[in-house]
């Protein structure tokens, strides 16, 4: 699975800091979640683990996808 979600060294470090950005805001909300409305929403490092696993399936499905397309107009 590796080599179906390669790509640049940079878009891979930018996209490791959009996850950890989603993920502590993600955080930080359920925080006020919980103060305001008094309820709890739970942030593991599953979930994290998770939407990234969500992203590579995402990724690939789409590169299948457009590579598919490609083929076609060729």
């Amino acid at each position: 699975m590796e080599s179906e979600t390669e790509m640049a060294d940079d878009v891979k470090e930018s996209l490791c800091k959009v996850f950890a950005t989603c993920h502590r805001s993600t955080s930080e909300k359920s925080q006020e979640m919980l103060q305001t409305l008094r309820r709890k929403n739970y942030v593991t490092p599953t979930n994290y683990l998770e939407f990234v696993n969500g992203y590579r399936r995402l990724l690939t499905e789409k590169r299948t996808q457009i590579g598919g397309m490609a083929n076609k107009l060729r």
